[in-house]
């Protein structure tokens, strides 16, 4: 397993109220993560694009998105709200520029204004730690790959976020089925690590596309026409995992609480894994029982290597029983 080359202080709470909040052992909510309640805000209008090192953004309510170029950015207590500008896939707190390093993005409640931008993920990049930040209604939560070295550490941890529900379009610009909704996608990137958030895999009914079926109007619904499935309300997963960017392995998933997806945790590209690697550890995750494809929260690719316990401490479970969780192989 990859050691990743930086300190992580897992029992700091973080501001105001939250300063006894130990990490993992509380499910994240909105009073647990986001901007706290009460929170002073001063506007910082437009996009920002930050190449002074060391710079933070504390408190600040920015009416555009946020580009990282530079090492040892932060970004505290901030709401990050975007445009209707941007064509391309982006995030609304951009780290996939190859100066970006270190960066550190807590507390933040990050949600495009509506009506929204099929093409916004929360979070996009690497080399960044995410903590306890809200993030809703867009297309994906959280998005990581590392852009100048594809086979080389990701250098990101993504922990006690609450993510979800997010935004479908149809069509979408990549898909001609509808948007593709993750609640965290892992293209590429060695030694990611998800912990301790809650990943709420179902659509928003606040933002996307209105489809009309059956005399109503529902931006959930399934243009493939699923036999008695007219409205998936699902999104794709909590987590995607795919070789799109490069070959991601030695990612640690464990403790999440897993909401609704088609599959809760979907790592099943034929792509992944090569000999040697072990492609993911995937641990104590709990499970609610709402997935579209029924009793399917953890679907992986069966030629890879995975640590993925049947049984025993560190099983994957439902929430509501303690029950371990059925395995898939895809």
């Amino acid at each position: 397993m990859v050691t990743q080359a930086r300190t992580i202080d897992v029992t700091v709470g973080g501001p105001q109220g939250r300063a006894s909040l130990v990490m993992g052992s509380y499910e994240p909510d909105d009073q647990t993560t986001g901007v706290p309640a009460g929170t002073s805000l001063t506007t910082l209008s437009g996009n920002q694009v930050i190449t002074t090192p060391n710079t933070t953004l504390f408190r600040r309510d920015i009416t555009g998105k946020v580009s990282i170029r530079a090492a040892n950015v932060s970004v505290l207590e901030c709401r990050v709200r975007g445009t209707n500008a941007d064509t391309s896939s982006t995030g609304l707190i951009d780290c996939t520029n190859s100066a970006c390093v270190n960066a550190i993005i807590e507390d933040c409640t990050i949600t495009p204004d509506l009506p929204g931008n099929v093409h916004y993920t929360g979070i996009l990049g690497h080399d960044y730690i995410a903590r306890r930040n809200r993030i809703y209604n867009t297309c994906d939560g959280f998005g990581v790959f590392e852009t100048g070295a594809p086979g080389t550490d990701s250098l990101v941890t993504i922990e006690a976020n609450s993510v979800g529900p997010l935004g479908w379009w149809y069509p979408d610009p990549d898909h001609s089925d509808g948007s593709h909704n993750d609640c965290i996608q892992l293209q590429g990137g060695i030694g990611t690590i998800v912990r301790w958030n809650r990943l709420y895999g179902y659509q928003s009914m606040e933002v996307g596309d209105a489809i009309t079926y059956g005399g109503r109007e529902d931006p959930r619904f399934d243009p493939i026409g699923n036999a008695g499935n007219p409205t998936q309300t699902q999104t794709m997963s909590g987590v995607m995992m795919n070789a799109n960017v490069g070959d991601p392995y030695d990612v640690e998933i464990y403790e999440n609480w897993v909401y609704g997806g088609e599959f809760g945790l979907n790592i099943s590209d034929d792509n992944l894994g090569v000999p040697g690697q072990t492609v993911a550890y995937v641990k104590r995750n709990r499970f609610d029982r709402g997935q579209w494809f029924v009793g399917f929260p953890i679907i992986y690719e069966a030629s890879a290597t995975f640590v993925i316990p049947a049984s025993g401490v560190d099983k994957n479970y439902y929430m509501d029983n303690g029950a371990a969780v059925t395995l898939h192989t895809g």
